[in-house]
């Protein structure tokens, strides 16, 4: 924190000898390059400042620029065939469904919870267990409020010495604080 604390004075300092530049500079172009000086300065605390002091806002931007537009691209899968097999009970039907339709769009964590719930809820804890391992395993994957359900579901299911590599998945920066702590919480509880 220190050093970031001491990042914003050189720039600030860096800014104050822009504005000094100005009220003393006599051409154009001076004026120009200490104005250009001075906005760099003030972007720069402002990024400095965010990421600092509110990184969960920081956080939260960059997750939504970089993961937001690819998969906003997609038109949503159709999934009122897999809701109607869920509301009937049959649970095999639709973990079929949701299998072909993860087949087409793999990165959509709301057919990866679907399919968990219904390998539980028909009566598969362990074929449940296992596609959220295979969930998390994967290298490219974006922030989404279906992997904090995911493994809420997952410590359901898992035993104590299942729980290892959940350890690192909180670690990652696609959970909010709160996310984070309630997981800890859960999976301490679990380990101990």
């Amino acid at each position: 924190m220190a050093g970031k604390f001491f990042c914003v004075l050189l720039i600030i300092a860096i800014a104050l000898y822009g504005i000094y530049n100005i009220g003393t500079s006599g051409g154009g172009f001076d004026r120009f390059i200490a104005y250009a000086i001075l906005m760099l300065c003030g972007f720069a605390i402002g990024v400095i400042f965010i990421r600092a002091f509110l990184p969960g806002i920081a956080e939260r931007i960059v997750d939504e620029l970089l993961w937001g537009r690819r998969y906003n691209r997609k038109a949503p899968p159709l999934l009122s065939p897999v809701y109607g097999h869920l509301e009937c009970g049959h649970y095999d039907r639709a973990a079929e469904a949701l299998r072909e339709l993860l087949e087409k769009d793999s990165d959509n964590p709301l057919l990866w919870l679907l399919l968990v719930q219904a390998e539980r809820d028909g009566g598969h804890p362990e074929a449940a267990r296992d596609t959220i391992k295979l969930r998390f395993l994967r290298r490219h994957r974006f922030p989404a409020p279906e992997n904090t359900q995911l493994l809420e579901i997952y410590a359901q299911l898992a035993s104590p010495g299942e729980t290892v590599w959940v350890a690192k998945e909180i670690a990652r920066r696609v959970y909010t604080p709160a996310e984070r702590e309630f997981l800890r919480k859960l999976f301490h509880s679990i380990t101990s």
